[in-house]
Formats: C-alpha cells, structure tokens, sequence
C-alpha cells in the first residue's frame, strides 16, 4: 500500500461535490469504522471495496490484511481531515481516493484504469519501468566474478537510470556504529567515491530505527514525512525532495542502506520502484557479504603465516642474543685490560652500547615468537631520544641534517627497547625516502588525546614525531604500515621490522 496526503480546501460539502464532479467511478459514503452510509454505483462493502480495487476476485486473508491497511488510511482521512490516495500493492492503475467530509465521514472513490483515461498512460509507463528494472539485474547478475566494487559501481548506475532519479547512494555504518560513511555514489548516472560525507548516527537516531523496521522507505515528500525530520537539512541542502530508502542487511543485521534521491517536484513512488530499490539493496548486500567473506578468509591466512613467522622469528632472535652474549663478554674482557686513559676504550664503549641496543631490539622478535616478556616500566620518552640521537645521526649519513627537539618531560609506561627499536625504523625509512639529502626532524612534546569514537574527555598525551623532507608514502602503502615485517625496501636493505 502506499499513501500520498495533501490538504482539502474549502468546505466540507464542498470537497465532496467536487470529488464527485472531478473523478468517475465508484463512489461509497463511509464513516470512520468503515460503516458504508450510502454509495453511488452500487453498495458494497469493505471487501467489495478492495475487489474493485483490484478489479478481481480477493482471498479471505488478502481482505483481512489490506482492510487492516485501508482502516488506518481511512482514519488518516478523517482525523487529520486530508485527502489520502491509496494504492493496493501489486496492483498497477488501480486506487482509492479518501476525501473528507462530514464530521468523522469520508467518500471514498474507486477508480480503475478504465475510470481515468491517464491510467492507461500510467500503467504502460510503469510496465516499462518494471522491464527496465529486471532487465537491469540480470545484466548485474551476469557481471558474475567482477571485482567488488566495480560491481558496485555498476549497481547504482542501473538504479539510478532505472528510477530516473538525481542520485543513489550506498551509505554503511562503522565498525563501532557511532557513523555512517557513504561507501559510493552515482551522481547524474556517474559513479563517483563517496567525497567523504559522515553521518552520526545519534543525530539521526529516528531515522535509522525506522528503516531497521522496514523493508522499503518511501518519502513521497520528505518535508512532510516525520520519519525524515533529522535528514531533512541535508536533503534541503542538496535539493532532494522524495526519497525511497531501502535497508542493507547481512545475517539478520543492518549494515547500512541504499538511498535514492528525487531532486524536483516530490514524486510518488510506485510499488514496482520499491521493489526495484529492494532488489537493488539485496544485491549490494551479497556483495558486501562476500567482500567481508573474503577479508576474514585473508585475515585468517595472515594469521597462519604470522604465526609461522613467529615462530622462526623466535628462534633467530635466540642465536642472535647468544652472538651477542659472545660479544659483550669479549667486549668486557678487553675494557678490563685497558688503561683508564687508554683512547681505545671509547671504541670499546660503542661496541658494547651498539651490541646491548641490538639486544633490545632481539626483544621484540622474542617476545614475538613468545619466547620473552617485554619488559614496560616508567620512562621519559625526552631521555631515551636523546640518548639514541648519537647512534640516529650516524645512521642518516652526511646528507640528511638532523634536527632534535625535546620540549617535554613527561613519562610513559613502555619498553625502552621496543621505543628504541621503532625509532630507529622510522630513522631508517626517512633516510631510504631522501636518497638526495634534506632535513629530518625528530621532536617529543606535550599534547592531547580524544578518544577515537569522539566521546569523553581528551586526556595528557607524549607526542613523538618524526618529519622528513622526503617523498612521503602513497595510500596503499599507508593502509599496510602497521602489518608487522611489512616493507617496500628492496632484498637486503632495511631492518625488515
């Protein structure tokens, strides 16, 4: 069923002489429990309402369900004294107009494509919309294997040329609920990303739990529809005055919806358009279900292979702390048979410092491969800067000016090691990023943290910072900085880590 409303003008009896004198058909008095007072072209009943309506013979239950419907249509009318349009789903052309009357009365008019003449119009132009329709998803259907989001893409082209509307956006919710991102969009039948357009998902709470209760969500005007208060600023902003708003479900949960937006005078949307848009977000729902398929398959055989990593990373770290155990004690050895002014023993001194600032950074590798704990207490992360810098400005080479800043004092709770061992890195990776020289600046200050999900209040932080004048990282190798033993340097070069 679907209800259009807009208000009557002028007198009660009025608007029901011109509703006579406008429309032919079959015209039925009613009251507000459906109670027909008198009719014009026969006398029938409720049930015999919805039977002309739909111009055949309805079943038992298909009365019962839509007389519920019609019932609340008509009290629609009465109570709030508006014209309503009401439509039988599944039937094209056919209709009944409610028009309110006396007190707590209302004429319903029954029309049939034969009544109005621009029915027929009507019915042919939907029938062509409907073929368009399914034509459109078996030609989706037949891309089969196609990469995820080109498929996508595809999708909202086909519903926006098929629906003949302005724009068709596939927004998703976060991992954590707290927004919905719009995932693409196809502007004027043009795919385009989603321009990184958020929503929050309390600002538009009402909204969201009237979708997750529909299967479609049809706004013949969404400036008179309450259930699209919240995203009326924003479809002011762009222009859009209808809306059909259809639900992506995977599993039972709702992950976000397919939007298609009318820019013009509101239109009404017929049911063979819901039920193209629900298709639609049927399909994009499999798609999205399969991609998260494939990434939890990917992220299993990750897994396995960090974990075999792991394991050899285990054990290299463990010879590698015996070589160093071997050079320490050597180093020991000679630093004992030196002379206290002997200029050999500052040589000494950088090979033992080199070699336990090697076993630090085997730490990780141990406790990697879970064969160590690491051992976090209180630091300042201004001192352990400054004491690496040394080793950091041999590192870069001639080329590269090195700039230090260290403005705070505050401590933090980690492993000096592990701190040492990411510095380091990230020393490295500036250099390999400036291969013709420039500036490479390393700086610790006070600063502040929010919470991620933006809720509660930011809290003390330490900011350590590493800028360089290099080339910087493209946004593939941005996505993957984090994956452990991940690196774009050439065999042999880097640490690797």
């Amino acid at each position: 069923m679907t209800a259009s409303s807009v208000q009557p003008s002028g007198p009660s009896r009025a608007v029901l002489e011109a509703a006579l004198a406008e429309l032919e058909g079959q015209v039925i008095h009613l009251d507000r429990d459906g109670r027909v007072l008198s009719s014009w072209g026969g006398s029938p009943s409720p049930r015999d309402i919805l039977e002309a309506l739909g111009n055949r013979e309805v079943p038992i239950e298909r009365a019962e369900s839509e007389g519920a419907r019609f019932r609340a249509a008509l009290r629609l009318c009465i109570d709030e004294r508006r014209v309503v349009q009401y439509e039988l789903d599944g039937d094209i052309g056919n209709r009944v107009r409610l028009v309110p009357v006396l007190e707590g009365e209302c004429v319903a008019v029954v029309q049939r494509p034969s009544d109005h003449p621009q029915a027929v119009a009507q019915l042919r132009k939907r029938s062509a919309q409907l073929a368009r329709g399914m034509e459109a998803l078996q030609a989706l259907t037949s891309m089969g294997d196609a990469d995820p989001e080109a498929f996508l893409e595809a999708t909202v082209v086909a519903a926006a040329r098929v629906l003949g509307v302005a724009r068709v956006a596939i927004w998703l919710r976060s991992d954590d609920r707290t927004e919905l991102r719009c995932h693409l969009m196809a502007d004027g039948g043009v795919p385009v990303g989603g321009s990184g357009m958020v929503l929050e998902a309390r600002r538009v709470a009402t909204y969201l739990a009237a979708l997750a209760s529909s299967r479609v969500m049809a706004a013949d005007d969404v400036r008179q529809d309450p259930r699209f208060e919240e995203m009326r600023e924003v479809c002011s902003a762009f222009g859009i005055t209808s809306m059909l708003d259809v639900p992506i479900r995977v599993q039972g949960e709702l992950i976000g919806m397919v939007c298609h937006a009318h820019i013009g005078p509101p239109r009404t949307w017929s049911p063979e358009e819901s039920n193209f848009a629900a298709s639609i977000a049927d399909v994009v729902a499999n798609v999205l279900q399969g991609t998260k398929r494939r990434q939890l398959e990917a992220q299993l055989r990750q897994s396995q292979k960090m974990e075999a990593i792991g394991v050899l990373a285990g054990g290299v770290a463990h010879d590698f702390n015996n070589l160093l155990t071997a050079i320490l004690g050597y180093a020991a050895l000679v630093h004992g048979q030196l002379h206290r002014d002997d200029p050999t023993l500052e040589h000494i001194d950088e090979i033992r410092k080199a070699a336990e600032r090697a076993a630090a950074f085997a730490l990780p590798l141990l406790a990697f491969g879970r064969k160590q704990v690491m051992r976090p207490r209180l630091v300042q992360l201004g001192a352990i800067v400054a004491g690496i810098e040394p080793m950091l400005r041999r590192v870069i080479g001639e080329d590269i000016t090195f700039r230090s800043s260290i403005a705070s004092t505050a401590t933090i709770h980690a492993d000096s090691g592990q701190l040492e061992q990411v510095l380091l890195n990230l020393v490295v990776n500036a250099r390999e990023a400036m291969p013709g020289g420039g500036v490479l600046t390393v700086a610790v200050l006070d600063g502040t943290m929010t919470p991620s999900a933006g809720h509660g209040d930011a809290v003390a932080a330490v900011v350590l910072e590493v800028a360089d004048t290099g080339t910087g990282m493209d946004r593939q190798t941005l996505s993957r900085i984090f994956e452990p033993f991940f690196t774009t340097k050439a065999i042999g070069k880097g640490t690797g880590l």
